[in-house]
């Protein structure tokens, strides 16, 4: 799941477009802005709040409208799944840049490639899986069933160990349920790899690539081609962005763009609070027809191929301006992964510690409780971040260096 780049500060390009010198195009070795909007993308544990709902593996049925400060937070806790589409339609943004051209010219091999994608993403995605089946053994023992996702068994326990449990010969979701979309993006890796070295694609190209993901492969097999489809976007985000940096009207542009990307968002939270009758009784008695079908496009196709890829584009451009206050809150981006992949163990221990305490249900439509969990998890995560992810990440990337030659590319 989620944005997951590597963490650490990213490498420097020799020339940021290709035939363009560096006077001709201010050098950029990180989108601090991008990392800002990867950790305030966290909100999908807002549309995982309702697993504090769950009977065992079985929703209780409740209204979201209980959920902490649902009045306020209605977006993320009805469409909150859509941040996985952002972190993917990032993604695909910063690969591009990152990885593109290295892949292309030869600097960088498949296996170093692995390597360093194997780093990034593997050793918390054990460690996490393992949290779990700990934590899932202490729920069982208590309430004889797994917590939320059931397929907790040896089949579903070696696809989670391949980083196959979403390629589509799963049963359901396991174990760490979120861990699915790590899947995805291992499988990503790949097509992108093949992509990077043998096609040739513009903004159009890759645009129409990125389509031909999003409905194609749909009939297919529905997780890889919503977020292979969200990749692509992104990467074609990052051409155009390519194209207007060095463009003799970049700053009219990027002025128009920081006026069109908020517009775009309270367009979309109206529209959905309208939907969802966010706004009291008035609102949900008011439907005309044009804001249900506005309501499906929202949520089915205008965030990957519009509201995302502006989004992205708008704050990558406003990067050299802007990056004094981006900066400071792209810590936030960096332990974004960790806080995706523990925030559904650290829902186990809430259960385990509030039922223990006998606490109700109930204890978890409170703001402060939403609070408690949320500060908490940043708290976990930075640990996860600073003492796990970059060490095993390091250990991971200098013993290959030792072992394979791969040398300083690694």
């Amino acid at each position: 799941m989620k944005y997951l780049v590597s963490a650490a500060p990213w490498p420097a390009r020799d020339t940021l477009i290709a035939g363009k010198s560096r006077m001709d195009v201010p050098a950029v070795k990180r989108f601090h802005g991008l990392d800002l909007l990867r950790g305030l993308a966290m909100t999908v544990i807002f549309w995982h709040w309702v697993h504090f709902f769950f009977e065992g593996t079985q929703y209780g049925g409740q209204p979201k409208q209980i959920f902490p400060l649902y009045q306020v937070l209605f977006p993320f806790y009805e469409k909150g799944f859509k941040a996985v589409d952002l972190f993917f339609t990032i993604s695909g943004f910063v690969f591009f840049f990152m990885y593109r051209d290295t892949i292309r010219g030869g600097k960088i091999t498949a296996s170093q490639f692995f390597v360093l994608r194997f780093s990034r993403l593997y050793p918390l995605h054990l460690l996490s899986l393992m949290l779990v089946i700990a934590l899932q053994h202490g729920y069982e023992s208590i309430h004889l069933s797994s917590f939320v996702y059931r397929f907790n068994d040896l089949k579903h326990f070696i696809l989670s160990l391949l980083l196959l449990q979403s390629w589509g010969v799963e049963s359901g979701e396991s174990f760490n349920g979120p861990s699915w979309s790590v899947s995805v993006e291992a499988f990503l890796y790949c097509v992108f790899f093949v992509f990077a070295l043998r096609v040739r694609a513009g903004f159009i190209g890759t645009w129409l690539i990125a389509l031909c993901f999003f409905v194609g492969v749909d009939a297919l097999y529905h997780p890889f081609a919503r977020w292979l489809g969200s990749f692509f976007f992104g990467g074609a985000a990052f051409l155009a962005y390519e194209y207007i940096a060095g463009h003799a009207r970049r700053d009219a542009v990027e002025r128009g763009l920081a006026w069109m990307a908020p517009l775009l968002w309270m367009v979309t939270f109206l529209l959905m609070g309208f939907s969802f009758g966010a706004f009291g009784d008035w609102s949900s008695q008011v439907h005309p027809p044009w804001i249900q079908k506005a309501a499906s496009f929202l949520s089915k196709v205008w965030p990957n191929m519009v509201l995302f890829p502006v989004t992205i584009l708008s704050m990558a451009l406003s990067e050299n301006r802007l990056k004094a206050y981006f900066s400071k809150g792209s810590y936030l981006g960096d332990i974004s992964y960790s806080i995706y992949l523990l925030h559904f163990p650290l829902q186990i221990i809430f259960v385990l510690v509030f039922s223990g305490l006998w606490f109700g249900q109930e204890v978890f439509t409170s703001a402060y409780m939403l609070l408690l969990f949320i500060l908490l998890l940043i708290v976990v995560a930075g640990f996860s971040f600073r003492y796990f992810e970059r060490p095993a990440q390091e250990l991971i990337r200098r013993t290959s260096r030792n072992l394979f030659g791969h040398g300083r590319a690694i």
